[in-house]
Formats: C-alpha cells, structure tokens, sequence
C-alpha cells in the first residue's frame, strides 16, 4: 500500500497530502506499506515509517527537521534519503552500504542489523550517538569522523579498529568482534570503554586515560602491559591469561578505583601502600639514571675539551695540525 493510498483508507494526515511543507509528526508503523508516495517534500516534525514493507525511499521528504524512522523495512539501499534530519534510523533493513546517507544528522544514527561490510558513504558529522552494530564490518574506515554520543560497533568481524573517530564524547563498545590490539582506537573516551570478549592478545593502542570502567575481559591477554594508566571506574580483566595480577597493575602503573580479576575483586585503597612504595623506587631510579647521563655527557664534554687541547699545543708546537 502506498502512503497516498493509506491517507484515503484510513482519513488520516489527509492534510498532509500533496503539501510541500507539512508541520507535525507522521506516524505510520505496521501498516504494510510499500511505497512513500504522497509524502510531502519537507517535514517539520517526526517520519516514522518503522515495520513496514518498503524496499525504497523513493518519494522520502528532502528535509526533516524531526527524527526519520525507517527500520525493520526490506531497504537495501539509501538512495532518495533525505538531506538532513534529527535522528535517523535505518537498522534491520537489507542494507550493504552508506551510500546517500543524509549529509547533516542532528541526533543519533542507527545502522545497526544490517547487511554491512563497509560503513564508506556515511554522515562525517553526528552530534549524538553511532549505532553500526550486528553487521559484517572488518574496518570502521570510511565511518564518522565526529560522534558526540555512544559509538557502538559490537558484534561485527572487525580485525582493527583504525578509522574509529578520534574522540568519543561518551561510551565506545567493540565487544564481539576479532581484533586482536586496540590500535587505531579512539584518542579520547568520554566515559567507559568496552573491548571485551575479542582476540586481544595486546592492549596496544588503547588511551591512556579512561573517564569511566575499562572492560577487557574474555580475551587472550597475557600482560597488562599498555592498559590506561588512569581509570575513573573499574578495571575488568578477568577470564584471560594474567599471572600475577596485583603485581603487573602496580608496575604498570594502573590506578583504577576498583578492580575485577582472576585473582580475586579489590580496590585501590587495598594496594595504595605498595603501588605507592614501587612509585617512589621508580621515581628514584629515574633520577639515578638521569645523573648518570649527566655525568656520561659532562665525561664526554671533559675529554672534547682535552682532544682540542692537545690539538691546540700540536699547531702551537709545529705550525700546522697533524
């Protein structure tokens, strides 16, 4: 059924037809729709065409200043998207590409269950959140360069993580993927960080400062050797490969509040002494090594000023250097 065949059955939005220019929201889920004609050109307010049979966006508004409602449809392409709206949700479609996604998302965007191997063609710019999850995606090249929310990428066949935005404004999820580092991972996290249940084998490539809970659980870690160095929340690495667990958090310098391991659940508080202690030796040993430099560079300038003094007597001895 088509949208202008819908508003003639049931004497709804009747006002909207053949408008330019329609205010108010159009709520049309579950009602076997296939085809978007007799929507007007540009919406102020929500489109919801959500659980129906449209296999084309074909006759979509140009403009939505409200949120655009197309999943759980038969879509396998973009194409006829509009241009610009608030929110946009296209998940449980058909989908194999970005392409025609709108140029200007003022709200989130869900692409998530999907038909996805490549995220090339979508919106740079997302003010909220980024939803790409449940799809068939290897890399995040080609993805948003901006995300003001959650970017959310669980349960893809993602091997890294290079092309990921380089600063998420709140929560990063990667779970359920196969990366084996978090190289290429964003610069900056706003709240928590969720790498749980992959293949890591290194937290290479992981920031160095985590506002929220870091997860890292369920992988093939055998060190803690690139982990953040300072987290606002709680560190989870249970279910790896970690020996020594107390002893690899204070030499790697990790300060979480509270952390959840193989080894048994504990806080800061509990290891303050000691990472205190190791911090102190450290601090000490650095400052060895570094006079020890000194001394190494002031040997080198002492025998430089002797080499020019012997050079200096032989021209003062013979006229010439030999």
């Amino acid at each position: 059924m088509k949208f202008k065949e819908y508003i003639k059955k049931y004497n709804k939005y009747v006002d909207s037809e053949d408008k330019k220019i329609y205010i108010g929201n159009i709520n049309v889920e579950y009602k076997n729709i296939d085809s978007l004609q007799g929507v007007p050109k540009e919406i102020l307010g929500d489109l919801n065409f959500s659980a129906n049979l449209l296999n084309s966006l074909e006759y979509s508004p140009t403009k939505v200043i409200g949120n655009f409602y197309v999943s759980r449809n038969q879509l396998t392409s973009l194409k006829y998207c509009p241009s610009q709206t608030d929110d946009f949700s296209c998940s449980k479609n058909q989908l194999t590409s970005l392409k025609n996604s709108p140029l200007i998302v003022n709200g989130s965007f869900d692409c998530g269950y999907n038909n996805l191997t490549s995220l090339i063609g979508c919106t740079k710019k997302i003010k909220k959140s980024f939803y790409c999850n449940n799809n068939n995606l290897k890399t995040l090249e080609g993805g948003p360069e901006k995300v003001g929310g959650f970017f959310n990428c669980a349960n893809n066949k993602l091997e890294t993580l290079k092309g990921s935005p380089k600063e998420i404004k709140n929560y990063f999820n990667c779970i359920f993927n196969n990366l084996k580092s978090l190289e290429g991972s964003p610069e900056k996290i706003g709240t928590h960080f969720n790498c749980r249940n992959n293949n890591l084998i290194t937290l290479k490539g992981v920031c160095k400062k985590i506002n929220g809970n870091f997860y890292c659980n369920n992988n093939f870690l055998t060190s803690l050797e690139y982990c953040p160095k300072e987290i606002k929340g709680i560190l989870n690495c249970k279910s790896n490969n970690i020996k020594n667990i107390k002893e690899q958090i204070i030499k790697n310098r990790i300060k979480a509040t509270e952390y959840h391991t193989d080894e048994g659940d504990f806080l800061f508080d509990e290891i303050k002494e000691e990472y205190e202690k190791y911090g102190e030796y450290l601090l000490k040993k650095q400052k060895q090594e570094e006079q020890i430099l000194k001394d190494k560079i002031l040997l080198k300038e002492k025998q430089i000023i002797k080499e020019n003094k012997i050079k200096i007597n032989k021209i003062n001895d013979y006229g010439l250097s030999i």
